[in-house]
């Protein structure tokens, strides 16, 4: 047993664990401690590798304004002791984007049911400190959304072919090489379509099909469908 205020006493010894995932022929999992320790992680009895120096430091900061609340997350880091260079093949795995699970608990305790998780995200990268320490780089899940929504992107030379009267392909503009295609979601308004042929006047308003096109206008002015324009809804 111990005491209720354990995790607020600092007298208290404590260790760190922490769980990292990596890939190198396949996912497999890492188990480090800042003492030497031995218990119950994910109900199997685990020996950490004790090489955690320090103490990791995260940080989430709340702004607020007349418009909104927002929060902006600092990255945290753990520190790696490595001064042999056991470690050094590391380097060559991939820890990106993978869990990371940090816990706190008394060293003689179990991990599924005397610690406390005290973070769990996301590593962003694993680095070299300098010739004694590698150095785990976490943030929280708001990572898994730092991606763009659309990752189809035009390409050079692209070409598309489309039917409104007739059935035409026209080349895509090269300057729009490595943009993102357009996507609409639901009913929208007053968007500017992206312009992929100059020559013949070709806009695209999505990558994906759609269900119509409501109106159109050129500098303001309402333009009449057949004779100011066509729609091709299968390409966008």
């Amino acid at each position: 047993m111990y005491p209720e205020n354990w995790l607020s006493d600092p007298s208290f010894e404590k260790c760190l664990v922490a769980r990292l995932h990596y890939y190198d022929t396949a996912e497999r999992t890492l188990y480090l401690s800042s003492h030497k320790y031995q218990g119950i992680i994910d109900g199997i009895e685990r020996a950490c590798i004790p090489r955690l120096a320090g103490s990791p430091n995260f940080q989430i900061n709340v702004t607020t304004s007349e418009k909104d609340l927002s929060t902006s997350v600092n990255y945290g880091s753990l520190s790696i002791l490595n001064a042999d260079g056991l470690f050094d093949e590391w380097m060559d795995f991939a820890f990106d984007g993978r869990d990371i699970t940090i816990f706190i608990g008394p060293p003689d305790g179990d991990v599924d049911t005397d610690f406390i998780t005290i973070f769990d995200g996301l590593i962003d990268k694993l680095t070299i400190d300098n010739s004694n320490s590698l150095s785990i780089t976490f943030r929280d899940y708001s990572k898994k959304l730092d991606k763009p929504i659309q990752a189809v992107n035009f390409a050079d030379p692209e070409s598309i072919t489309f039917t409104t009267d007739t059935t035409k392909t026209v080349t895509i503009s090269s300057s729009l090489k490595d943009t993102p295609k357009p996507l609409v979601f639901g009913q929208v308004y007053n968007i500017e379509p992206v312009l992929i042929n100059a020559a013949s006047l070709v806009y695209m308003v999505s990558n994906e099909k759609i269900q119509a096109i409501d109106a159109v206008y050129d500098k303001g002015i309402i333009l009449t469908p057949v004779t100011g324009y066509r729609v091709d809804l299968d390409k966008g």
